[in-house]
């Protein structure tokens, strides 16, 4: 009688039970990169939206004219969520472009191009495209913006000379909480100035 020889090795079972193990693994690596691009996105876009914010205070705080009350403050209830307000510049281009001088713009006029410039994107010679993006990321900027990305200004109650002013940019980004991607969060950066 011949003995059976215990078969030495790996059998069929177990190269299944360690190649899902594997899959595992690596699905898990898979959710976790997701997981940090979606979170590395966000910290990105609230960086973006701060550079908007503080790029409006400086250019609020050059235009001090602005700010008297003979001046009708240029600045007070700007909202650039407006349905076609990235549309072409139809006021004067108020900086130096390549080839072209800046015009001489009187205090509601730079207030207007400021809030256009970074609301939309800066103009470029022709007056709406050659620019950079801005808030809003119109088409002709590169699309630089931010995600449903809009822009506004408005005094803290009454406007007067002293008033606080609050810049708002505010975005929407895909629910990093709950991972579903149809669902937009409104996420928003607020900024008091005294100019």
């Amino acid at each position: 009688m011949r003995r059976l020889r215990r078969e030495r090795g790996v059998g069929v079972i177990e190269v299944l039970v360690a190649l899902v193990m594997v899959s595992l693994g690596v699905l898990g690596v898979a959710g976790l990169q997701l997981t940090g691009m979606q979170h590395s996105a966000g910290g990105f876009n609230r960086a973006k939206a701060l550079m908007y914010a503080e790029d409006m205070a400086g250019r609020m705080r050059l235009n001090r004219a602005a700010f008297a009350a003979v001046s009708g403050f240029p600045y007070d209830g700007h909202d650039s969520s407006a349905p076609g307000y990235c549309g072409a510049f139809a006021g004067p281009v108020c900086d130096a472009r390549p080839g072209a001088a800046a015009a001489r713009c009187d205090t509601a006029e730079l207030a207007a191009f400021d809030l256009f410039s970074v609301s939309c994107g800066v103009v470029g010679s022709d007056g709406a495209a050659g620019g950079t993006g801005g808030v809003s990321g119109r088409p002709a900027g590169g699309g630089q913006g931010l995600p449903g990305g809009a822009l506004s200004v408005t005094c803290d109650g009454a406007c007067s000379g002293d008033s606080v002013w609050i810049i708002s940019v505010d975005w929407t980004e895909g629910n990093a909480a709950t991972a579903v991607p149809d669902v937009a969060d409104a996420r928003r950066v607020r900024m008091r100035l005294r100019p």
